[in-house]
C-alpha cells in the first residue's frame, strides 16, 4: 500500500511539475500555431500566430529567427523577407545569424491578460538539396523560447507538385537533440498536420524534415538591388578586375633568358623539383618520376606479374649503398608507398594513396619556395590575383543565380586572374640561374638528335636510366623512348618482367619501353583515385533530432 501510495505521489508530482515551473514567468505562450504555404517558385511563406498570456504588466513580445544554422554539421544561410507583425508596432534587427523582432511600443505597458501576435515573413529556399531529393528540415518550435508554450501546432501545405506519404515525413519533440515523438502527425499528399496540446518547458522544442522530390520545388534566385542592374555596376566592375589583374601580371613578368642547351639534369635537383620549376606547376607527373628515380638510386625494384598487376620491392639499402640522400618529400613519398610492408601491389593503393599524392606535392611545391628561387613580388602578386579572382568568380556566380546575366562576364574575369596566377612566377637572380639548366635540359629532351644520344650513351651506359624521371616529369617519355629504340640500350635493372626474359637488349628496351609507358598512366589512375562518395549535403533523415535543422529560434516578453 506504501508503495502505491508512494508512487501515485510521485507520478502527480510529475505531471505537475512543468504547470508548477510555468507559474514562475511573467507570461505564458498559451498557444502557438506555425502555418508556412510553400510555392514551386522556391519559397515559403510563414505565419506565426502566437497567443500570449500576461502574467505581470509589460509592454510585449521579443521574437528571434536565425538565419544560419549548422544541420550535421554544415553551415547553412537562409534568406528572410517581407517581415511583419501585423497591427502592432515592432523593430527588427539583423547581427548577421539571424533576425530579432522586438513586438511592442516601449513607451506602452500592457495589463495581465490575452492577447494575440501574428509574425509573417517569406524565406527563400527553405529546402536542402541533395543529389537524389530536397529536403525540409526545420525546427518548427526553436529551443530557445524563455518561456513556456503550452499547446503547439502546426499546418504545413505544399504545392500540387508534391505527393507526400508517411515515410517522407518524421517529426521530433522535446528537449535539445531529443529524438522522440509528441502529439498527433498527420501526413496528407499535400499537406502536413501537427498539433502537441503539451506544455513545452524552455530548452524543449519540435523538429521536423520532409523529403521532397528535386523536381518539385525550383530553386530560388538570391535577391540583388535593383541599382546594381540600373548602373550595369557587376559589368564595370568585371572590365576593371580583368584590366587590374592584367597589370599585375605584366609588372611581374619574368624577362626572356639565354637558354644554352643542357644534356644532364642539374646535380642535386630530382625530377620532381625539375619539372615542378620548369612550369611552375608539381602535377602528378612530377610526383609519380619519384618512382623510377628512387630505383635506378636502388631504393626500390619494380615487378611487372604476368597477371599485369606492378608490384613494388623495397630494397633496404642504407644511404651509403645507394649514394643519394632523400629529400623531405622523397622520404613522405616513399614512406607512403611501402607503409603496409616491403612489397605493395599497386592495386592495393587503390583508392587509400590520393592523400600521399597530394601531401608530396604539396611539400615539393614548398621545398622549392624554400630554395629562394622565386622574388617576393611572386608571392604578393599570386595572392592579390588569388584572393581577387576568386571573390570576383564568386560574385559573378551570385549575380547570375540573382537572374543578372552580366555576371557571366564577371565570373570569366575572375576565372582569367585564377589562371593568371600560373603566369606570375617572377624568379629572383638565383632562381634564374636554375631555370636556365632546368630549361636546357628540358629542351634538350624534348628536340635531342640521335648523333648526340649515341654519344652520351658510348661515354655513360646508365645515360637513359638517370635521364629517364626527368623525361616523365616533363612529359617527353614516350618521345624520348623513341629516340633510344635504336641504340641497343639495356632496360633499367630495377625492372623485371616474365615478357622480356631472354630478350636481347635492343628488344628488351622497346618491350620495357611500351610498357612502363602504359604503366605510368595506371600508377596516376590508381594513385589519383579516391573513394566514391554518398552525396552531399545534411540530411535530417540521417539522424533528425530536435533543434537540428533551420529556422527555430525563440522568444519571450519585454
Amino acid at each position: 500500500m506504501l508503495r502505491l501510495l508512494l508512487t501515485l505521489i510521485l507520478g502527480c508530482s510529475t505531471l505537475l511539475a512543468p504547470h508548477l515551473a510555468a507559474q514562475q514567468y511573467k507570461l505564458v505562450v498559451k498557444h502557438l500555431h506555425v502555418q508556412m504555404q510553400f510555392d514551386t517558385a522556391g519559397y515559403a511563406d510563414i505565419r506565426e500566430t502566437i497567443d500570449v498570456e500576461f502574467l505581470q504588466s509589460m509592454r510585449g513580445i521579443f521574437r528571434t529567427i536565425p538565419t544560419r544554422s549548422v544541420i550535421n554539421g554544415t553551415t547553412v544561410d537562409r534568406v528572410i523577407e517581407d517581415v511583419d507583425c501585423a497591427g502592432d508596432p515592432w523593430q527588427q534587427t539583423d547581427d548577421g545569424t539571424g533576425l530579432t523582432l522586438r513586438i511592442g511600443d516601449p513607451d506602452v505597458y500592457l495589463d495581465p491578460g490575452l492577447k494575440r501576435y501574428t509574425v509573417s515573413y517569406r524565406i527563400r529556399n527553405p529546402l536542402n538539396r541533395f543529389e537524389s531529393h530536397q529536403e525540409f528540415y526545420w525546427d518548427l518550435l526553436g529551443t530557445q523560447w524563455q518561456i513556456p508554450i503550452e499547446h503547439f501546432s502546426a499546418q504545413l501545405d505544399f504545392p500540387p507538385t508534391v505527393n507526400l506519404d508517411s515515410t517522407d515525413v518524421a517529426g521530433v519533440a522535446g528537449d535539445r537533440a531529443s529524438v522522440g515523438q509528441r502529439g498527433s502527425l498527420v501526413v496528407l499528399p499535400q499537406q502536413i498536420l501537427i498539433d502537441v496540446p503539451e506544455l513545452f518547458v524552455p530548452g524543449q522544442g519540435y523538429t521536423l524534415a520532409v523529403r521532397v522530390p528535386l523536381a518539385a520545388i525550383a530553386e530560388m534566385p538570391a535577391p540583388q538591388p535593383s541599382w546594381v542592374v540600373r548602373f550595369h555596376v557587376v559589368l564595370i566592375l568585371s572590365v576593371l578586375v580583368l584590366v587590374g589583374g592584367l597589370l599585375v601580371v605584366f609588372r611581374a613578368r619574368n624577362r626572356p633568358l639565354t637558354i644554352a642547351t643542357e644534356y644532364f639534369p642539374p646535380e642535386g635537383i630530382s625530377p620532381a623539383v625539375a619539372g615542378g620549376f620548369v612550369d611552375h606547376s608539381v602535377d602528378q607527373h612530377d610526383v609519380i618520376s619519384l618512382i623510377p628515380y628512387l630505383a635506378s638510386h636502388g631504393y626500390m625494384t619494380i615487378e611487372h606479374r604476368e597477371d599485369g598487376d606492378l608490384v613494388f620491392h623495397r630494397t633496404n639499402r642504407s644511404v651509403a649503398e645507394t649514394s643519394h640522400r632523400l629529400q623531405p618529400f622523397e622520404q613522405t613519398f616513399y614512406s607512403a608507398l611501402f607503409a603496409t610492408g616491403n612489397t605493395v601491389e599497386l592495386s592495393s593503393l587503390k583508392n587509400h594513396f590520393y592523400q600521399h599524392l597530394q601531401r608530396t606535392r604539396s611539400q615539393v611545391q614548398q621545398w622549392i619556395s624554400r630554395q629562394g628561387w622565386y622574388a617576393a613580388t611572386k608571392t604578393r602578386a599570386g595572392i592579390a590575383l588569388g584572393i581577387f579572382g576568386t571573390l570576383s568568380a564568386f560574385a559573378g556566380v551570385l549575380s547570375i543565380a540573382a537572374g543578372n546575366l552580366e555576371g557571366i562576364a564577371l565570373l570569366i574575369a575572375g576565372g582569367v586572374l585564377l589562371l593568371c596566377i600560373r603566369l606570375v612566377n617572377t624568379r629572383s637572380a638565383e632562381g634564374n640561374l636554375i631555370h636556365q639548366r632546368v630549361e636546357g635540359f628540358r629542351r634538350f629532351v624534348q628536340r635531342a638528335e640521335q648523333p648526340m644520344l649515341e654519344k652520351l650513351v658510348a661515354e655513360d651506359p646508365a645515360y637513359y636510366d638517370k635521364t629517364m624521371p626527368y623525361a616523365l616529369a616533363f612529359g617527353y617519355l614516350k618521345q624520348w623512348n623513341r629516340r633510344f629504340a635504336s641504340l641497343n640500350v639495356q632496360p633499367p635493372t630495377w625492372y623485371a618482367a616474365p615478357f622480356m626474359m631472354g630478350m636481347p637488349h635492343g628488344a628488351a628496351f622497346n618491350s620495357f619501353s611500351d610498357s612502363f609507358t602504359h604503366e605510368v598512366d595506371t600508377i596516376g589512375s590508381v594513385f589519383s583515385s579516391t573513394p566514391q562518395g554518398t552525396g552531399g549535403g545534411s540530411s535530417g533523415f540521417s539522424g533528425i533530432s530536435v533543434g537540428g535543422g533551420s529556422g527555430g529560434g525563440g522568444g519571450g516578453g519585454w
